[in-house]
């Protein structure tokens, strides 16, 4: 197979180490899309780079679920590496929520239409034993039926208990980023998935994450340097260590001193961080409901049932955070997960 093997239609997107396109297959007629990667970016002092991609690619090409950007083959010549993916005709939800007309959030309905094939392709990734650990808006496409299909396994690793499954490497997108990967020395389980999960909920229903300048609770939509220490792949901690970082008990009442520390402990870890001031307010939250949806606050329209589902999953302490076949089971997410898929886009 080789890049004349497809008739490329239009640019989808731009990265740090290529471009994706749109295309079709000249013998199949099937519409794909072709993640095209410079070999360039990937020498000289990127071996981490190469080690995601390979590790990306092969990740991927053992995942079948519909809620998933299946890989359907890939490439190399010379100058390029490609890999063709699913084709998501409906673009990525960071997109939709850009719209003047959802700048507030998506219809409920929606929403939870939304969330449910989100919390279905992590459900399913840790039954795999795979930790996504990117999970944004970007990251996830609509298909042409209105299906979330979750997308960029570049940070994605294969953490299977009981040896595996604590990573160290600090990645990921920093407002979706959980409590216990900011601290000084972290170690995390599949747990920062479900904080991302929260955080999404919280945006398709406001749209705005929770933790941003622009709420009182989230920050601009870049991604996070990632300082690999795993072993095979080194992960940071997700679970705050002790004395750093929100306690169970200060889950339903304002931010105490021991918030107020962990933020400040925080903020001097990063000292000199764009995103310093949003770890800071990351770590430092308690758990308080009222925070985020209380009145006045950005997510103070959103139906009772939601606001379970996102404290359920925005829980300082990652053991008490539900897993993601849990959160499938709530009753606002249950209830549309019943239902046809919906979509924004249109």
């Amino acid at each position: 197979m080789c890049i004349q093997d497809f008739q490329v239609t239009s640019k989808l997107g731009m990265g740090k180490f290529g471009i994706v396109y749109k295309a079709k297959s000249k013998q199949s007629h099937k519409t794909v899309a072709i993640k095209v990667i410079y070999k360039s970016s990937l020498r000289d002092g990127n071996y981490q780079d190469a080690v995601n991609l390979d590790r990306e690619r092969r990740l991927q090409a053992n995942l079948r679920h519909p809620n998933i950007v299946g890989i359907q083959n890939s490439f190399q010549d010379p100058k390029f590496v490609y890999l063709v993916l699913d084709f998501a005709s409906g673009g990525d939800v960071y997109k939709v929520l850009s719209q003047e007309r959802h700048k507030t959030g998506l219809p409920h309905e929606v929403a939870a239409a939304y969330l449910h094939d989100a919390a279905s392709a992590i459900a399913y990734l840790h039954r795999m034993h795979v930790i996504h650990r990117d999970l944004k808006a970007e990251n996830l496409l609509v298909d042409s039926k209105g299906r979330l299909q979750l997308s960029d396994f570049g940070w994605a690793v294969h953490a299977k208990p009981p040896h595996q499954h604590i990573r160290r490497t600090m990645c990921g997108t920093p407002e979706y980023a959980p409590p216990e990967i900011l601290v000084r020395h972290p170690e995390y389980t599949k747990a920062v998935d479900i904080w991302s999960l929260g955080v999404l909920a919280f945006e398709l229903l406001t749209g705005k994450t929770p933790f941003s300048r622009a709420h009182p609770a989230t920050s601009p939509q870049t991604a996070a340097d990632c300082n690999n220490n795993d072993g095979s792949s080194t992960q940071t901690s997700l679970s705050p260590s002790a004395g750093s970082g929100p306690t169970a008990a200060g889950m339903q009442r304002a931010p105490g001193s021991a918030e107020v520390a962990a933020a400040s402990e925080v903020e001097e870890i990063h000292k000199g961080d764009d995103h310093a001031k949003l770890y800071g307010r990351i770590a430092g939250w308690g758990g308080s409901r009222d925070s985020l949806f209380g009145r006045g606050t950005r997510g103070s329209g959103a139906p009772e049932l939601a606001r379970d589902v996102v404290m359920a999953m925005l829980r300082p302490v990652p053991g008490d955070r539900l897993e993601a076949g849990e959160v499938l089971k709530l009753p606002w997410v249950a209830l549309r997960g019943k239902g046809t898929a919906a979509s924004a886009t249109t």
